[in-house]
Protein backbone atom coordinates (compact mmCIF):
# COMPACT_ATOMS: atom_id res chain seq x y z
CA UNK A 1 0.00 0.00 0.00
CA UNK A 2 1.48 3.22 -1.22
CA UNK A 3 2.10 6.39 1.32
CA UNK A 4 -0.81 8.30 -0.20
CA UNK A 5 -3.65 5.37 0.33
CA UNK A 6 -2.04 4.55 3.88
CA UNK A 7 -2.79 8.27 5.32
CA UNK A 8 -6.04 8.54 3.44
CA UNK A 9 -7.22 5.19 5.47
CA UNK A 10 -5.84 7.25 8.84
CA UNK A 11 -8.13 10.00 7.90
CA UNK A 12 -11.68 7.36 6.85
CA UNK A 13 -10.60 5.76 9.95
CA UNK A 14 -10.57 8.18 12.16
CA UNK A 15 -13.87 10.01 10.45
CA UNK A 16 -15.27 6.54 11.87
CA UNK A 17 -14.39 6.80 15.48
CA UNK A 18 -15.93 10.06 15.32
CA UNK A 19 -19.01 9.01 14.16
CA UNK A 20 -18.89 6.34 17.18
CA UNK A 21 -17.99 8.15 19.84
CA UNK A 22 -18.66 12.30 18.67
CA UNK A 23 -21.46 11.61 16.30
CA UNK A 24 -22.50 15.08 15.29
CA UNK A 25 -18.52 15.99 14.46
CA UNK A 26 -18.39 12.64 12.78
CA UNK A 27 -21.29 12.65 10.61
CA UNK A 28 -20.94 16.34 9.40
CA UNK A 29 -17.27 15.52 8.70
CA UNK A 30 -18.78 13.27 5.73
CA UNK A 31 -20.48 16.14 4.08
CA UNK A 32 -16.46 17.06 3.13
CA UNK A 33 -14.99 15.79 0.26
CA UNK A 34 -11.74 14.78 1.42
CA UNK A 35 -8.56 15.51 -0.91
CA UNK A 36 -4.62 14.64 0.05
CA UNK A 37 -2.39 18.10 -1.29
CA UNK A 38 1.22 18.33 -1.48
CA UNK A 39 0.47 22.28 -2.14
CA UNK A 40 -0.50 23.04 1.30
CA UNK A 41 1.46 22.85 4.62
CA UNK A 42 -0.77 20.97 7.28
CA UNK A 43 -5.25 20.86 6.71
CA UNK A 44 -7.85 23.32 5.29
CA UNK A 45 -11.42 23.56 4.23
CA UNK A 46 -13.64 25.53 2.21
CA UNK A 47 -17.04 24.16 3.24
CA UNK A 48 -16.95 21.70 0.59
CA UNK A 49 -13.34 20.21 0.39
CA UNK A 50 -11.30 18.83 3.79
CA UNK A 51 -7.93 18.89 2.46
CA UNK A 52 -5.04 17.46 4.08
CA UNK A 53 -1.08 17.08 3.77
CA UNK A 54 -0.03 13.33 4.17
CA UNK A 55 3.41 14.86 6.17
CA UNK A 56 1.21 16.82 8.50
CA UNK A 57 -1.06 13.89 9.41
CA UNK A 58 1.76 11.31 9.83
CA UNK A 59 2.77 13.05 12.45
CA UNK A 60 -0.82 13.35 14.84
CA UNK A 61 -1.54 10.44 16.93
CA UNK A 62 -5.32 8.86 16.63
CA UNK A 63 -7.12 11.37 18.57
CA UNK A 64 -5.34 14.83 17.42
CA UNK A 65 -6.29 13.46 14.23
CA UNK A 66 -9.62 13.37 15.31
CA UNK A 67 -9.59 16.75 17.07
CA UNK A 68 -8.44 18.08 13.45
CA UNK A 69 -10.89 16.83 11.60
CA UNK A 70 -13.22 18.06 14.08
CA UNK A 71 -11.52 21.64 14.02
CA UNK A 72 -12.24 21.83 10.59
CA UNK A 73 -15.77 20.65 10.73
CA UNK A 74 -16.16 23.66 13.38
CA UNK A 75 -14.98 26.15 11.11
CA UNK A 76 -18.07 25.21 8.58
CA UNK A 77 -20.75 25.12 11.10
CA UNK A 78 -19.55 28.53 12.09
CA UNK A 79 -19.45 29.83 8.08
CA UNK A 80 -16.08 30.94 8.92
CA UNK A 81 -15.37 30.01 4.75
CA UNK A 82 -18.38 32.62 4.13
CA UNK A 83 -17.69 35.44 6.37
CA UNK A 84 -14.51 36.65 6.30
CA UNK A 85 -15.38 39.69 3.75
CA UNK A 86 -12.41 42.22 3.65
CA UNK A 87 -10.22 41.00 6.18
CA UNK A 88 -6.76 39.95 6.04
CA UNK A 89 -6.76 35.75 5.78
CA UNK A 90 -4.05 35.06 8.21
CA UNK A 91 -5.78 36.96 10.85
CA UNK A 92 -9.16 35.83 10.01
CA UNK A 93 -7.67 32.02 10.51
CA UNK A 94 -6.29 33.17 14.10
CA UNK A 95 -9.98 35.03 14.98
CA UNK A 96 -11.92 31.94 13.88
CA UNK A 97 -9.61 29.56 15.52
CA UNK A 98 -10.04 31.04 18.94
CA UNK A 99 -13.58 31.12 18.12
CA UNK A 100 -13.88 27.52 18.06
CA UNK A 101 -10.90 25.77 20.01
CA UNK A 102 -11.75 26.59 23.43
CA UNK A 103 -15.32 24.74 22.46
CA UNK A 104 -13.73 21.85 21.43
CA UNK A 105 -11.02 21.93 23.89
CA UNK A 106 -14.25 21.86 27.01
CA UNK A 107 -15.96 19.06 24.69
CA UNK A 108 -12.94 16.62 25.25
CA UNK A 109 -11.00 16.48 21.85
CA UNK A 110 -6.98 16.59 21.88
CA UNK A 111 -5.37 19.19 19.12
CA UNK A 112 -2.59 18.77 17.28
CA UNK A 113 0.18 21.31 19.55
CA UNK A 114 0.40 24.71 18.94
CA UNK A 115 -3.35 25.56 18.56
CA UNK A 116 -4.37 29.44 19.44
CA UNK A 117 -6.70 29.12 22.32
CA UNK A 118 -7.31 32.17 24.50
CA UNK A 119 -10.18 31.99 27.61
CA UNK A 120 -10.68 36.19 27.07
CA UNK A 121 -12.41 35.10 23.51
CA UNK A 122 -14.39 32.85 25.19
CA UNK A 123 -17.91 32.89 23.41
CA UNK A 124 -16.80 35.53 21.41
CA UNK A 125 -17.24 35.53 17.42
CA UNK A 126 -14.82 35.30 15.16
CA UNK A 127 -15.50 39.00 14.31
CA UNK A 128 -15.34 40.45 17.22
CA UNK A 129 -11.78 38.76 18.16
CA UNK A 130 -10.56 39.84 14.87
CA UNK A 131 -10.88 43.50 16.64
CA UNK A 132 -8.70 42.20 19.19
CA UNK A 133 -5.82 40.63 17.65
CA UNK A 134 -3.01 43.00 16.09
CA UNK A 135 -0.89 42.35 13.21
CA UNK A 136 2.05 40.84 15.41
CA UNK A 137 -0.46 37.90 16.60
CA UNK A 138 1.24 35.11 15.66
CA UNK A 139 -0.24 32.85 12.91
CA UNK A 140 -2.14 29.67 12.90
CA UNK A 141 0.27 26.51 13.07
CA UNK A 142 -2.60 24.20 11.65
CA UNK A 143 -5.72 23.68 9.83
CA UNK A 144 -6.82 26.71 8.04
CA UNK A 145 -10.40 27.79 6.45
CA UNK A 146 -10.09 29.53 3.03
CA UNK A 147 -12.97 31.42 1.48
CA UNK A 148 -15.60 29.57 -0.17
CA UNK A 149 -14.88 27.52 -3.40
CA UNK A 150 -11.46 28.83 -3.04
CA UNK A 151 -9.60 26.11 -5.72
CA UNK A 152 -12.59 24.89 -6.04
CA UNK A 153 -14.80 24.56 -9.48
CA UNK A 154 -17.66 22.41 -7.59
CA UNK A 155 -18.34 24.42 -4.55
CA UNK A 156 -21.55 25.44 -3.50
CA UNK A 157 -21.73 29.72 -4.01
CA UNK A 158 -21.92 31.26 -0.39
CA UNK A 159 -25.52 31.59 0.36
CA UNK A 160 -26.52 28.06 -0.91
CA UNK A 161 -23.09 26.73 1.25
CA UNK A 162 -24.20 28.29 4.35
CA UNK A 163 -27.90 27.19 3.95
CA UNK A 164 -26.56 23.39 3.14
CA UNK A 165 -24.35 23.80 6.27
CA UNK A 166 -27.51 24.71 8.62
CA UNK A 167 -29.66 21.80 7.55
CA UNK A 168 -26.59 19.23 8.30
CA UNK A 169 -26.02 20.78 11.84
CA UNK A 170 -29.51 20.47 12.44
CA UNK A 171 -29.69 16.42 11.08
CA UNK A 172 -26.61 15.87 12.88
CA UNK A 173 -27.60 17.13 16.26
CA UNK A 174 -30.47 15.00 16.26
CA UNK A 175 -28.70 12.05 15.38
CA UNK A 176 -26.22 13.09 18.37
CA UNK A 177 -29.33 13.24 20.59
CA UNK A 178 -30.51 10.06 19.87
CA UNK A 179 -27.64 8.68 20.31
CA UNK A 180 -27.14 10.54 23.96
CA UNK A 181 -24.20 11.96 22.79
CA UNK A 182 -24.91 15.76 21.73
CA UNK A 183 -21.75 17.60 23.41
CA UNK A 184 -22.91 19.65 26.40
CA UNK A 185 -23.60 22.89 25.12
CA UNK A 186 -24.07 22.59 21.63
CA UNK A 187 -27.76 23.06 22.38
CA UNK A 188 -26.82 26.57 23.41
CA UNK A 189 -23.66 27.12 20.24
CA UNK A 190 -25.87 26.38 17.49
CA UNK A 191 -28.38 28.81 18.32
CA UNK A 192 -25.85 31.23 18.87
CA UNK A 193 -24.28 30.27 15.29
CA UNK A 194 -27.68 30.57 13.71
CA UNK A 195 -28.58 33.72 15.29
CA UNK A 196 -25.37 35.39 13.67
CA UNK A 197 -26.38 34.10 10.20
CA UNK A 198 -30.33 35.48 10.61
CA UNK A 199 -31.40 37.97 8.02
CA UNK A 200 -32.68 40.85 10.05
CA UNK A 201 -34.58 42.30 7.07
CA UNK A 202 -37.29 39.47 8.03
CA UNK A 203 -37.47 41.67 11.29
CA UNK A 204 -36.98 45.32 9.90
CA UNK A 205 -39.60 45.56 6.84
CA UNK A 206 -42.82 44.26 9.07
CA UNK A 207 -41.23 46.95 12.25
CA UNK A 208 -41.62 49.94 9.35
CA UNK A 209 -44.34 48.22 7.77
CA UNK A 210 -46.58 46.90 10.54
CA UNK A 211 -49.28 49.01 10.45
CA UNK A 212 -51.82 49.22 7.44
CA UNK A 213 -54.10 51.85 6.27
CA UNK A 214 -57.07 50.41 8.20
CA UNK A 215 -55.49 50.91 11.51
CA UNK A 216 -55.94 53.46 13.35
CA UNK A 217 -53.54 55.12 15.99
CA UNK A 218 -54.35 57.60 19.34
CA UNK A 219 -51.22 58.88 18.96
CA UNK A 220 -52.16 60.65 15.73
CA UNK A 221 -55.28 62.88 16.38
CA UNK A 222 -57.62 63.22 13.59
CA UNK A 223 -56.23 66.97 12.73
CA UNK A 224 -60.44 68.20 11.56
CA UNK A 225 -61.25 67.64 14.79
CA UNK A 226 -58.35 68.80 17.34
CA UNK A 227 -59.84 72.59 17.09
CA UNK A 228 -63.39 71.51 18.56
CA UNK A 229 -61.23 69.63 21.41
CA UNK A 230 -62.26 66.06 20.34
CA UNK A 231 -59.94 63.39 19.58
CA UNK A 232 -60.66 61.04 17.18
CA UNK A 233 -58.18 58.52 16.22
CA UNK A 234 -56.61 58.71 12.53
CA UNK A 235 -55.78 56.19 10.43
CA UNK A 236 -51.92 55.65 9.29
CA UNK A 237 -50.77 56.15 5.61
CA UNK A 238 -49.75 53.40 3.86
CA UNK A 239 -45.70 55.01 3.91
CA UNK A 240 -44.19 54.59 7.55
CA UNK A 241 -44.27 58.22 10.00
CA UNK A 242 -41.13 59.54 11.58
CA UNK A 243 -38.65 57.42 12.38
CA UNK A 244 -35.03 57.63 13.88
CA UNK A 245 -32.35 55.23 12.76
CA UNK A 246 -29.32 55.48 15.13
CA UNK A 247 -25.85 54.20 14.78
CA UNK A 248 -23.17 53.00 17.15
CA UNK A 249 -20.17 54.66 15.92
CA UNK A 250 -18.09 53.49 18.32
CA UNK A 251 -14.29 51.53 18.20
CA UNK A 252 -15.69 48.51 18.31
CA UNK A 253 -18.27 48.60 15.17
CA UNK A 254 -15.98 50.19 12.61
CA UNK A 255 -15.73 47.15 10.82
CA UNK A 256 -19.58 47.32 10.02
CA UNK A 257 -19.99 50.93 9.77
CA UNK A 258 -19.77 50.12 5.60
CA UNK A 259 -22.71 47.39 6.17
CA UNK A 260 -24.96 49.77 8.52
CA UNK A 261 -24.52 52.50 6.02
CA UNK A 262 -25.85 50.93 3.07
CA UNK A 263 -28.62 49.26 4.99
CA UNK A 264 -29.60 52.85 6.26
CA UNK A 265 -29.56 54.26 2.63
CA UNK A 266 -31.91 50.85 2.03
CA UNK A 267 -34.47 51.58 4.11
CA UNK A 268 -34.97 55.13 3.01
CA UNK A 269 -35.05 54.15 -0.63
CA UNK A 270 -37.34 51.68 0.08
CA UNK A 271 -40.18 52.35 2.40
CA UNK A 272 -39.48 56.02 2.31
CA UNK A 273 -40.90 56.58 5.46
CA UNK A 274 -42.28 60.81 6.13
CA UNK A 275 -39.38 61.32 7.61
CA UNK A 276 -36.34 59.87 8.95
CA UNK A 277 -33.78 61.47 11.86
CA UNK A 278 -30.12 59.53 11.17
CA UNK A 279 -28.52 59.63 14.64
CA UNK A 280 -24.38 58.24 15.32
CA UNK A 281 -23.36 57.72 19.09
CA UNK A 282 -20.05 56.37 20.92
CA UNK A 283 -20.22 58.25 23.92
CA UNK A 284 -21.93 61.06 23.31
CA UNK A 285 -24.38 62.27 19.94
CA UNK A 286 -22.28 63.90 17.39
CA UNK A 287 -24.60 66.82 16.59
CA UNK A 288 -22.94 68.14 13.81
CA UNK A 289 -23.52 64.91 11.96
CA UNK A 290 -27.61 64.50 12.34
CA UNK A 291 -29.21 64.07 9.17
CA UNK A 292 -33.15 64.54 9.19
CA UNK A 293 -34.76 63.82 5.74
CA UNK A 294 -38.37 63.39 4.17
CA UNK A 295 -39.38 60.79 2.25
CA UNK A 296 -39.53 62.98 -0.79
CA UNK A 297 -35.86 63.60 -0.37
CA UNK A 298 -32.92 61.57 -1.74
CA UNK A 299 -30.55 59.93 0.56
CA UNK A 300 -26.72 58.72 0.04
CA UNK A 301 -23.60 57.30 2.04
CA UNK A 302 -22.49 60.18 1.03
CA UNK A 303 -24.36 62.38 2.62
CA UNK A 304 -24.05 59.96 6.31
CA UNK A 305 -20.61 61.18 7.13
CA UNK A 306 -19.48 58.84 9.87
CA UNK A 307 -17.68 60.23 13.06
CA UNK A 308 -17.21 58.94 16.26
CA UNK A 309 -14.62 55.83 17.23
CA UNK A 310 -15.02 55.98 21.50
CA UNK A 311 -16.77 54.02 23.48
CA UNK A 312 -20.34 52.66 23.74
CA UNK A 313 -23.13 54.41 25.44
CA UNK A 314 -26.92 54.15 24.61
CA UNK A 315 -28.67 56.79 27.12
CA UNK A 316 -27.54 60.20 24.66
CA UNK A 317 -29.53 58.82 21.47
CA UNK A 318 -32.70 58.47 23.81
CA UNK A 319 -31.55 62.13 25.44
CA UNK A 320 -31.78 63.66 22.60
CA UNK A 321 -34.85 62.40 20.93
CA UNK A 322 -36.69 63.68 23.87
CA UNK A 323 -35.40 66.80 24.18
CA UNK A 324 -35.67 67.35 20.51
CA UNK A 325 -39.20 66.90 20.91
CA UNK A 326 -39.28 63.81 18.11
CA UNK A 327 -41.57 61.59 18.31
CA UNK A 328 -41.15 58.87 16.37
CA UNK A 329 -43.04 55.65 15.53
CA UNK A 330 -40.04 54.17 16.04
CA UNK A 331 -36.32 53.47 16.62
CA UNK A 332 -34.06 50.64 14.69
CA UNK A 333 -30.59 51.06 16.19
CA UNK A 334 -27.75 49.36 14.47
CA UNK A 335 -24.64 48.59 16.94
CA UNK A 336 -22.72 45.35 18.10
CA UNK A 337 -24.10 45.86 21.96
CA UNK A 338 -21.07 45.73 22.98
CA UNK A 339 -19.40 46.43 25.26
CA UNK A 340 -22.00 48.63 27.31
CA UNK A 341 -23.81 47.17 29.26
CA UNK A 342 -26.21 50.14 30.79
CA UNK A 343 -29.41 50.63 29.17
CA UNK A 344 -31.68 53.42 29.17
CA UNK A 345 -35.30 52.95 30.28
CA UNK A 346 -37.63 51.77 27.59
CA UNK A 347 -39.31 54.74 25.89
CA UNK A 348 -42.62 54.33 24.58
CA UNK A 349 -42.12 53.30 21.30
CA UNK A 350 -41.14 50.40 20.20
CA UNK A 351 -36.97 49.94 19.34
CA UNK A 352 -35.67 46.96 17.00
CA UNK A 353 -31.60 46.30 17.82
CA UNK A 354 -29.83 45.11 15.02
CA UNK A 355 -27.09 43.65 16.45
CA UNK A 356 -23.64 42.34 14.75
CA UNK A 357 -22.97 40.19 17.71
CA UNK A 358 -25.20 36.91 17.97
CA UNK A 359 -24.14 36.40 21.80
CA UNK A 360 -25.85 39.72 22.44
CA UNK A 361 -29.07 40.76 23.40
CA UNK A 362 -30.64 43.91 24.34
CA UNK A 363 -32.49 44.17 27.69
CA UNK A 364 -36.02 45.22 26.46
CA UNK A 365 -36.97 45.58 22.57
CA UNK A 366 -36.57 43.42 20.20
CA UNK A 367 -33.42 42.43 18.84
CA UNK A 368 -32.06 40.98 15.48
CA UNK A 369 -29.25 40.05 14.08
CA UNK A 370 -27.30 41.55 11.06
CA UNK A 371 -25.66 39.34 8.19
CA UNK A 372 -22.02 39.17 8.30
Amino acid sequence: MDHESSTMRRVTSARSQLILNEPFFGVLSLKLKVRERDDIKTAQTDGTHLDFNAKFVDKLTDMELQGLIAHEVMHCVSHHMTRRQEREPMQWNIACDHAINLFLLDTGFILPDGGVHDEQYRDMTAEAIYEHLDENSKSCPWGHVVDAGEGALDADSGSGLEVSWDLAVQQAAEVAKAAGKLPGGMDRLIDKLQKAQIDFRQHLWPFFTGNSKNDFTWRRPHRAYISEDEYFPSMYDEAPGTYVVAMDTSGSTSDMVHKFLSEIVAIHEELRPERMVFIQCDTQVDEGRIVDVTSDEELTSDILNVGGGGGTLFQPIFDWVEQNDVDPEGMVFFTDLYPCDEFPPEPHYPVLWVSTEADQTAPWGKTTYLLH
